[in-house]
């Protein structure tokens, strides 16, 4: 399960290589600015106490559009998006046919034009 945040001005659509998931919901965060400015100093949302941000917010459901398996979802300014991850082949389930943790190994990125003019992917490496 991951929980991606959001603390920008716009929209974000984040896709994950190699990887579907589930959309479970949208947090309106409380505070924003506030937790903008540890994540500022920080970068650290454990020390930043999210969770005192998420609880208070407004949590909404995906609408149909956004129910079923995915590769991309949008996330809202001042919104933390919980998704359920599964990295495997789409037809089967399986699991891939290849070391996932050996590099380049998944990455992750947002669908902007300038994020990818900028070659902003980040790697993800997987651990157990």
């Amino acid at each position: 399960m991951w929980h991606v945040i959001n603390l920008s001005t716009e929209s974000h659509p984040l896709h994950i290589h190699l990887a579907l998931f589930i959309i479970l919901n949208h947090t309106q965060l409380v505070n924003v600015d506030k937790f903008t400015d540890c994540m500022t100093k920080m970068n650290d949302s454990m020390k930043c106490d999210i969770d005192k941000y998420a609880k208070g917010g407004k949590a909404i459901e995906p609408p149909p559009n956004e129910m079923g398996w995915k590769n991309v979802v949008k996330i809202d300014p001042g919104f933390m998006t919980t998704i359920l991850v599964r990295f495997s082949l789409l037809d089967s389930h399986d699991p891939y046919p290849f070391n996932v943790s050996a590099v380049p190994g998944y990455a992750y990125h947002f669908h902007m034009l300038d994020h990818e003019d900028n070659e902003m992917m980040r790697p993800l490496k997987i651990v157990s």
